[in-house]
């Protein structure tokens, strides 16, 4: 079963449209803004992840078994995909530093760089736009993803933001146009994601749920 590629409506964040069960996130920060630099001074525990948006610090957990079969899982899909079409591209799902400006520094589940990208990629981090960014919600992380993080990736130009929901079983594709983040494709349970920008990429999500 398929789902039709949804009609093109602005997404516009907003606080009090996001329900969800306690956040797996903390705000560490307190009062003070927080930049690249001061990242870098940050001892960087196993058992959580850091990001800095819009100057202020976060903390989350790890992710869980399943989010990690999940994104292997995708990965794998992109990867197969941009190495037919684009052998220069990288697509990354491991934890990578992505410098958006100096305030910013994220760790998206998944990102792919194009091959024209490739003077992003810095010894240590990304400096910089990937084309693609995929995030893959724990529980209590959608108002991170979709109210906090969703503005700063239309701020800095990504051209593709994807967001999967485990728990929900669905996925949903935002592509930036005319300066908005646009829904293009979705998806939910069982069915099969085609996206318009990526000729003969299919998502079959089923197999992402798969356990």
């Amino acid at each position: 079963m398929e789902l039709a590629t949804l009609d093109y409506s602005p997404l516009t964040p907003h606080p009090g449209l996001v329900r969800e069960p306690p956040r797996s996130y903390q705000v560490v920060s307190k009062g003070q803004r927080f930049t690249y630099a001061d990242y870098l001074l940050l001892p960087h525990e196993s058992s959580y992840r850091h990001e800095v948006l819009d100057g202020v610090l976060y903390r989350e957990e790890k992710p869980t078994i399943i989010h990690q079969l999940i994104r292997g899982r995708l990965s794998c899909m992109l990867w197969e995909y941009f190495r037919q079409l684009d052998p220069r591209g990288q697509v990354f799902a491991i934890p990578l530093d992505v410098v958006l400006d100096q305030d910013t520094v994220v760790q998206p589940d998944i990102l792919y760089a194009s091959g024209g990208q490739r003077d992003i990629f810095t010894e240590t981090h990304v400096a910089g736009a990937p084309t693609l960014v995929v995030e893959i919600l724990a529980p209590g992380s959608a108002a991170k993803n979709r109210v906090v993080k969703l503005p700063l990736y239309l701020k800095a130009g990504i051209l593709h933001f994807w967001v999967v929901d485990p728990e929900n079983r669905t996925m949903e594709c935002m592509a930036l146009q005319e300066g908005q983040y646009f829904m293009v494709a979705a998806g939910m349970e069982n069915q099969r994601v085609r996206h318009l920008d990526f000729a003969g990429l299919v998502i079959d999500l089923g197999e992402l749920w798969r356990v």
